[in-house]
C-alpha cells in the first residue's frame, strides 16, 4: 500500500524536476524557446496514489519555439545537444534530491503552429518555466464532447492490435507496452464523463476524483479498472518494473479501461 509519505516524497520529485526544467530551459534553450509551460496531473492535488504514478505519470512540458524553430537542429549537433541535456537534468536532479524516490520523467511537446486550444484558458492551470503565456481560448462544450467522443470510438483501431503487441513480449518489454498505453489510458475516462458532465470541469480534475464521477454516472465498470490499473502501476513501480506479473497486471487493466470505455461510447453514439 502507498502511504502519504511516499507519495509527499515523489511530490517533492516532481517539484524539484519542475525547477530545474525551468532553469534548463531558460539558461540552454532561451535563445529558442519563445514560451513554455507545465499542465496537466501532476499539478492537481494528489489526494490519493491514483493522482499520480512514478514513471507511469509524466511531467508534461509544452514548448512552443520562436518562428517555428525546431528546439535542436536536425544533424549531429542537435542530437548531441539533447542527449546531454537529458545528462544534465539527471545530474542536476541527482544534486539537488540525493534521496529521491524516482527521477520525474518528463514529456516534452513543442507546438510549430500553436492553436489557441492547445493553451489552457485558466492561467491557474499551468505553471509557466520561461517567457509569457497568453491564455488560451475556451472551446465550445459541444465541439470538445464531439472530438472526445470521436477519440473514444477511435478505440476501435487500437483494441484489436493489442494481443499482437503483447503476445512476444516478456520482461522489461513490458515496460515498453505500458507506455505506449499511458498516454491513452488517463484521458479516456474524462472523454467518457465529458458526454455527461461539464467538459472544462472533468479535464480539470484530478484522478481521485475522475474515479469518484464515474461511479456517480454509473461508469463504476471503467472506475473500477481505472483505479486497479494505477494501483497496479505503483505495484509495477515499487518492484523496480522487475516483476512481470505486476506488469502484465497494469497492461490487463489498461485494456480493460480503454475496452470499457469504447463499450460505452458505442451506446452513447446510438443513444
Amino acid at each position: 500500500m502507498v502511504d502519504e509519505a511516499t507519495l509527499n516524497q515523489a511530490k517533492a520529485d516532481v517539484d524539484a524536476s519542475i525547477e530545474i526544467w525551468r532553469k534548463l530551459i531558460g539558461e540552454r534553450l532561451g535563445d529558442v524557446v519563445d514560451f513554455a509551460y507545465v499542465k496537466g496531473s501532476t499539478l492537481r492535488k494528489w489526494e490519493s496514489p491514483l493522482d499520480y504514478v512514478p514513471l507511469i505519470s509524466d511531467v508534461d512540458i509544452h514548448v512552443k519555439t520562436m518562428a517555428g524553430r525546431p528546439l535542436f537542429t536536425p544533424d549531429p549537433e542537435g542530437f548531441i545537444a539533447a542527449l546531454g541535456l537529458t545528462r544534465l537534468y539527471e545530474e542536476m536532479f541527482k544534486e539537488r534530491r540525493p534521496e529521491h524516490l524516482h527521477i520525474p520523467r518528463p514529456q516534452i511537446v513543442t507546438m510549430d503552429e500553436l492553436e489557441p486550444g492547445w493553451v489552457p484558458h485558466d492561467p491557474s492551470s499551468i505553471v509557466v518555466l520561461h517567457g509569457e503565456v497568453k491564455p488560451g481560448v475556451r472551446r465550445p462544450d459541444d465541439e470538445v464532447r464531439a472530438d472526445d467522443l470521436a477519440q473514444l470510438l477511435e478505440l476501435e483501431h487500437l483494441l484489436p492490435a493489442l494481443p499482437m503487441r503483447v503476445v512476444d513480449r516478456i520482461g522489461l518489454e513490458y515496460y515498453r507496452i505500458i507506455r505506449q498505453l499511458c498516454w491513452r489510458v488517463s484521458p479516456t475516462p474524462v472523454r467518457l464523463l465529458s458526454q455527461r458532465a461539464d467538459p472544462d470541469h472533468v479535464w480539470g480534475l484530478n484522478r481521485t476524483q475522475v474515479a469518484e464521477l464515474l461511479d456517480d454516472y454509473g461508469f463504476d465498470d471503467v472506475s473500477k479498472h481505472y483505479r486497479d490499473y494505477y494501483m497496479a502501476g505503483w505495484d509495477s513501480f515499487e518492484t523496480r518494473f522487475q516483476d512481470d506479473e505486476a506488469m502484465r497486471k497494469t497492461i490487463e487493466e489498461a485494456y480493460w479501461v480503454l475496452h470499457k470505455s469504447w463499450v460505452h461510447a458505442q451506446t452513447l453514439k446510438n443513444g
